[in-house]
C-alpha cells in the first residue's frame, strides 16, 4: 500500500512540474508574440523615423557632451556631399582638461531598432591622436563626403566621437541628426 501511494505522490509531483514548466512556455511565447508585434508595427513604419521617433536612451553622466547644431540636414540638389557639414559643438563641463579624437564615427538608425555603422569614403583619413579639449567648449564640422553616402541615404543618423577621460578612461559622446533627402528641382 505504501509503495502505490509513494508512486502516486511522484506522478502528482511529477504532473505539477509539467504543469509548471508549460505555464512557463507558454507566457514566453505570448511575451514574443507581443515582441514580434511590437517589432513589425516599428518596421512598418520604417520610412516615418525621425529624430523624435527615436528611443530615450539610458544616459551616462560625464562632463563632455556632444551636441549637434542642425538636427535636420538636406541633401544638396547637386549631389555634393562636401558641401554638407555636419557641425557639432563638444562641451567640457568637467572644469579639467579633456582630450577628444577627432575621427567622428557615423551611424544610421535601422528600422529594426539598431544602429548600423557608416563606412568611411576612401578620402577619409584620420590620425587617431586626441586632440586637447581645454577650452570649454569646441566647435567642429565633419562633411558628409568622409562616409559612403549619397543622395538616397535620407534618415536618421548619430554623430559620435570618443573622449578621453582625465582618469585615463574613454567615453563616446554622441548626438542624433535627421538628413532628408535633395529638394525637388523646379
Amino acid at each position: 500500500m505504501r509503495q502505490i501511494i509513494r508512486e502516486s505522490g511522484s506522478r502528482v509531483r511529477l504532473l505539477a512540474v509539467g504543469i509548471a514548466c508549460l505555464a512557463l512556455l507558454t507566457a514566453c511565447a505570448a511575451a514574443a508574440i507581443r515582441q514580434t508585434a511590437a517589432d513589425t508595427a516599428h518596421a512598418a513604419a520604417g520610412s516615418a523615423i525621425t529624430v523624435a521617433s527615436l528611443p530615450a536612451q539610458e544616459m551616462l553622466t560625464v562632463p563632455v557632451d556632444l551636441t549637434v547644431d542642425e538636427k535636420q540636414l538636406t541633401w544638396p540638389p547637386d549631389d555634393t556631399a562636401a558641401d554638407v557639414m555636419v557641425v557639432y559643438t563638444i562641451e567640457n563641463q568637467s572644469g579639467q582638461g579633456q582630450s577628444y579624437v577627432n575621427a567622428p564615427e557615423l551611424e544610421r538608425w535601422l528600422a529594426d531598432g539598431s544602429w548600423d555603422k557608416v563606412p568611411y569614403a576612401e578620402s577619409a583619413l584620420f590620425c587617431g591622436t586626441p586632440d586637447p579639449l581645454q577650452a570649454d567648449q569646441v566647435v567642429g564640422q565633419a562633411p558628409l563626403s568622409w562616409w559612403q553616402l549619397g543622395p538616397d541615404s535620407a534618415g536618421v543618423y548619430r554623430l559620435s566621437l570618443t573622449v578621453q577621460l582625465e582618469d585615463g578612461g574613454t567615453v563616446s559622446v554622441s548626438d542624433t541628426f535627421e538628413l532628408r533627402p535633395p529638394a525637388p528641382s523646379t
